[in-house]
């Protein structure tokens, strides 16, 4: 999680404003693209670009959940 791949791969199936050179980024932009494509989709994450590269578990659980409450992805 703190290297940004996972955010990358769930992003790009719900959040179309992510960018196509996401993963060719280094960890520091990736974790701030993902605040960013956040922000740009209408939500805002409760944590910011360091907690993601941290690696708390705690606090990217939150923005998992965050992210899924807001893009699950599901078609009703």
């Amino acid at each position: 999680m703190s290297d940004g791949y996972a955010y990358g791969q769930v992003l790009k199936s719900v959040a179309p404003t992510l960018p196509g050179n996401y993963f060719e980024l280094d960890k520091d932009a990736r974790a701030n693209e993902v605040i960013e494509t956040c922000h740009r989709e209408g939500f805002h994450p409760p944590i910011g670009p360091d907690g993601i590269t941290s690696g708390n578990p705690r606090l990217n659980t939150l923005l998992c959940a965050e992210i899924f409450n807001n893009r699950h992805g599901l078609k009703f």
